[in-house]
């Protein structure tokens, strides 16, 4: 499929300039015909150039997302107590991996799962990570819980869109109100208000909760039958002293780009950052990692890739955020 892809690339491109070329030459021997001719010509002009343009477009958009530049590796301090390592890999396939490790001890350290306000039995208006950053003002976030009523038909047909109702699938709560709930508590990360955190237990009162698909590190082993297929991922996983929170977003179904993980791949690669207990928690085009660049601005640090263009955020049903101090 991707051979493919590479092969129409040229082909789309030349038959674009082809078209365009075509269109200039009718519209220049539409002048000192009679009225219907250039009538004629002129709207075979009009169709040439739009379809010539089009296929110009696409050409250049499929080179564009084959062969645009990756990131440089990166590490460096966003806020007190957020570290951020961008990595660039190349086995087992292209990957860019973005990573947050959180100090949960850190002083000015809190943590925000989207509220529903009202509660609405597990029914919440979609945003997109960075809107829910900005909206309530926290300075990193990343997308939550898988939701139901989501499809994608094409780059305009799709659900939801900004402030449609969706339905969260697992146990979430945002600063003590609980809204949706599922039997599956050893997919939940539950945050205390103390910042106390555990995955499949709550400590004390229910407080903030997320929850995610599957368990894919269990007391520092890698969980046996997970699915093999290969996805872009976003993660939450705890240190084995449950002192530190790391989240992981995995850009992925970009060729040459990054190109996305299995479960087991993902897990892995949390244990590279010391994870212990990890959950995989909505991913494909739903993963998303955003920060605040200054106050009121919004950067996104991975390349989400929603309705299959890269770039694109997908609104999500809720998000996993952090309130933090600047350096």
């Amino acid at each position: 499929m991707r051979d493919a892809i590479i092969l129409l690339q040229p082909t789309l491109i030349a038959s674009g300039i082809i078209f365009l070329v075509l269109a200039y030459s009718l519209w220049r021997r539409a002048d000192g015909t009679s009225s219907l001719r250039r009538r004629v010509r002129l709207v075979l002009s009009i169709a040439l150039a739009v379809l010539g343009l089009g296929l110009l477009g696409t050409g250049a958009t499929l080179f564009w997302t084959m062969h645009r530049p990756r990131p440089k590796p990166v590490e460096r301090i966003l806020f007190e107590g957020i570290r951020y390592v961008r990595e660039v890999r190349d086995t087992p396939r292209p990957l860019i991996v973005h990573t947050l490790v959180v100090d949960m001890t850190t002083p000015g350290i809190e943590f925000l799962v989207t509220p529903a306000d009202p509660p609405r039995n597990g029914t919440l208006p979609a945003r997109t990570t960075a809107r829910f950053l900005k909206e309530f003002n926290v300075q990193a976030a990343v997308n939550g819980d898988c939701f139901a009523d989501c499809h994608t038909e094409s780059v305009f047909d799709y659900y939801p869109k900004p402030g449609d109702p969706v339905h969260v699938l697992g146990n979430a709560a945002s600063e003590g109100k609980t809204y949706a709930t599922s039997h599956r508590i050893d997919l939940t990360l539950f945050i205390s208000k103390a910042n106390e955190a555990r995955i499949g237990r709550a400590e004390g009162d229910v407080y903030n909760a997320i929850s995610g698909t599957h368990r894919i590190l269990r007391h520092g082993v890698v969980t046996d039958d997970l699915p093999e297929t290969i996805h872009p991922r976003t993660a939450a996983a705890l240190d084995h002293d449950r002192k530190t929170l790391i989240l992981m977003v995995i850009d992925g179904r970009q060729p040459r780009y990054s190109e996305g993980v299995t479960l087991q791949e993902l897990a892995r690669l949390l244990q590279d950052h010391g994870a212990y207990n990890a959950i995989n928690l909505d991913g494909g085009g739903s993963s998303s990692l955003v920060v605040e660049k200054k106050p009121g601005k919004t950067m996104r640090l991975n390349c989400p890739v929603h309705t299959g263009i890269p770039g694109r955020e997908r609104p999500v049903a809720n998000h996993l955020g952090i309130r933090a101090r600047r350096p």
